[in-house]
């Protein structure tokens, strides 16, 4: 699910991707179907939404992405094997060491588009990605996997989890992502609360040779200059003002057209309303996402099923990397994701799996 940019067909908007194929692997263990009704009613209800705005705006592809997260979750909560909470975190551990040993040999292939950007910084580099989305997306995610490493119970590991932090805060410098650089602070600030917590006073030594490296080779660049310059930059440079263009005109969106658009049309209703065009295919904030293609009923239950969530599960930010995910994804889903995502979805079957044997 991580390497999303290989496709085995392209369709144009939507493609048939390898990891569509292999999930048809699990249906294998799977011996009786969880039925979860809320999941099959906001599933129903996003259905009958999309065919009902097919009337007035076109079908979008990202319908088809709701149905695989759908087919995910249910796929992943109903497997018949007894996979423990380690198991689970052992299994996802390799799963993003291999990811990100895969994106730092494929910046070697694309070292001259790093080494230009790094020269002329505009932005982030123009190099493809595993991740769909772009850079910006590849950082975010690789960020969040952190949180595999964070909450292994054995101590033992600690200086692999600084290792893969390390990597994954220098990916986000070398790709100029605030999001990324935010998304692995966010997964730190979870850990430190936890049980397993790596980040004690007493493995500070850890750091300090990295730390050393990271101020001389900054104290001779103005590199670092950029990356600061990135957030005081928000609301004047192109990618934050795209953002704020879009947040502006919602609340008119929504007046145009206020029982949902169907998933994925949020694009086309704001060009509607406002005889505007956007270049972006998402408005980079999943509530406002939700909003719009899914009208205000389908926003205030999203909202209560988060409340609910959260407030039931809060509990478990001490000893679950996998609900620490789902909640660093909730904040960070509103500057980023346009929702469905495959591997969200995958992280939420596992915790709702295992939730009652997470001590």
């Amino acid at each position: 699910m991580c390497f999303q940019n290989l496709y085995i067909i392209d369709f144009g908007d939507f493609g048939l991707k390898y990891y569509h194929v292999y999930s048809l692997v699990f249906l294998f263990f799977i011996k009786k179907i969880k039925y979860m009704p809320k999941l099959f009613f906001c599933f129903f209800y996003i259905t009958f939404i999309t065919l009902l705005s097919t009337f007035k705006f076109n079908f979008s592809s990202v319908y088809l992405n709701y149905i695989f997260a759908f087919y995910t979750i249910i796929v992943i909560c109903s497997i018949k094997e007894n996979i423990t909470y380690d198991e689970w975190l052992t299994m996802l551990q390799y799963v993003a060491t291999i990811v990100i040993i895969a994106v730092y040999i494929k910046l070697f292939f694309y070292r001259k588009e790093v080494v230009n950007f790094l020269a002329h910084r505009y932005g982030h580099p123009a190099i493809e990605t595993f991740f769909g989305g772009g850079v910006n997306i590849e950082a975010t995610w690789i960020s969040m996997f952190s949180l595999f490493f964070l909450y292994k119970r054995e101590k033992k590991n600690t200086a692999f989890v600084y290792i893969y932090c390390i990597l994954a805060f220098i990916l986000d410098c070398i790709y100029s992502s605030r999001a990324g650089l935010l998304t692995l602070a966010l997964c730190i600030l979870c850990n430190s609360i936890s049980r397993y917590s790596k980040f004690n006073i007493r493995h500070i030594a850890f750091l300090i040779p990295f730390l050393a490296v990271i101020f001389f080779i900054f104290n001779h660049t103005d590199y670092t200059t950029y990356i600061f310059k990135r957030f005081t930059q928000i609301g004047s440079e192109n990618g934050s003002v795209g953002r704020i263009k879009i947040w502006l005109n919602i609340v008119d969106a929504f007046k145009y057209w206020p029982f949902g658009v169907g998933a994925g049309n949020s694009i086309a209703l704001l060009e509607l309303a406002t005889n505007t065009s956007y270049s972006e295919n998402n408005v980079h904030n999943y509530f406002f996402q939700v909003l719009l293609d899914f009208g205000f009923i389908g926003f205030i239950g999203y909202i209560s099923i988060l409340i609910n969530f959260i407030k039931n599960n809060f509990k478990y930010i001490l000893v679950n990397s996998f609900f620490s995910f789902l909640l660093v994804y909730i904040i960070i889903s509103c500057i980023q994701f346009r929702g469905a995502d495959a591997i969200t979805a995958f992280i939420l079957g596992i915790y709702c799996s295992i939730q009652n044997n997470c001590e």
